[in-house]
């Protein structure tokens, strides 16, 4: 068969299921969620740390440490083109 043939067998759009959210959307509000409660955590005064996202996070959790984990931030920021905007902040910051 051509390549045309089994393009359309081969590669297919996902269908929405109905009820539910796609992935991507279910994951941004884990993400957001993991942010909004460190930064609560600042506020609180308790600790805030970064991690690899290879970091066992149950040493973290042992001291009741607020994990984020900012280079998966930077790999999504990446893709979707937002960097300038970060590295703007970062400067306004002095970082």
């Amino acid at each position: 068969m051509k390549w045309e043939k089994w393009k359309n067998y081969l590669i297919k759009t996902p269908r929405p299921i109905e009820g539910h959210k796609p992935a991507a959307a279910i994951l941004r509000g884990v993400v957001d969620k993991v942010y909004a409660n460190a930064w609560e955590a600042k506020k609180r005064g308790e600790l805030v740390g970064w991690s690899s996202s290879k970091f066992p996070i149950e040493l973290a959790k042992a001291f009741d440490l607020n994990v984020v984990y900012p280079e998966n931030h930077a790999a999504s920021a990446a893709a979707k083109k937002r960097w300038i905007k970060t590295m703007s902040s970062c400067r306004r910051y002095g970082i």
